[in-house]
């Protein structure tokens, strides 16, 4: 589809004013296939109309979540070698926290990584790098399995769970995973029957 005129843009726009709820949703349809190129005039009309901020917003959150569905089905396609794990947990987490500030996610796992590769040498046995990894994120940091309410959402969004340093054991392993990649260690997600588990494997453990 060629990308429509400002005009156009802007004139669809204006018929979301209109009474007919009916015509609100057609218009809403054809903008949320625009997608990309009507958010900003979208942002423009909404701090100059706040009556049609309702309508609108509900327009932004259907095509944030569109650009969001298209990316998820990039990465889903490729082999599962070439599949990111950070970007997949970070694009999860966009659909519940549209205005996610991934950079300073990716800035703080990098800090923590660093400071364990300052602590870890090079002579660290495997065994010991285990323990020095889980000793790291669950003594020192805090992070903790929720025992209270095991199915809140927010036990599911990476970012929510390194801000209340607080998830399930998928997430929390997710986590160890993101740091492990970080230091070149050889973990893996292993998958079990009601449970989530990391594993690491190596032939100098």
């Amino acid at each position: 589809m060629s990308r429509p005129a400002e005009s156009q843009i802007k004139s669809l726009i204006r018929l979301l004013s209109d009474d007919d709820d009916k015509v609100v949703r057609t218009i809403g349809e054809k903008l949320v296939e625009i997608g990309e190129p009507a958010v900003p005039y979208l942002q423009e009309i909404e701090i100059e109309h706040p009556d049609m901020a309702r309508r609108i917003e509900r327009i932004l959150d259907d095509i944030r979540g569109s650009r969001l569905d298209m990316e998820l089905r990039t990465l889903a396609i490729r082999p599962d070698e070439e599949v990111d794990l950070e970007q997949g947990v970070f694009l999860i987490a966009r659909y519940a926290y549209p205005a996610l500030d991934v950079s300073r996610y990716v800035r703080q796992l990098d800090e923590m990584a660093a400071e364990l590769r300052d602590r870890m040498g090079t002579r660290v046995s495997g065994e010991e790098t285990v323990k020095m990894v889980g000793r790291f994120l669950f003594a020192e940091q805090g992070y903790r399995g929720n025992t209270k309410d095991y199915y809140e959402p927010d036990n599911s969004y990476v970012n929510r769970v390194m801000d209340r340093k607080t998830g399930i054991p998928i997430s929390l392993s997710v986590l160890y995973l993101l740091l492990g990649r970080r230091l070149n260690l050889p973990v893996f997600g292993i998958g079990m029957p009601g449970h989530f588990l990391v594993k690491y494997e190596s032939d100098k453990y």
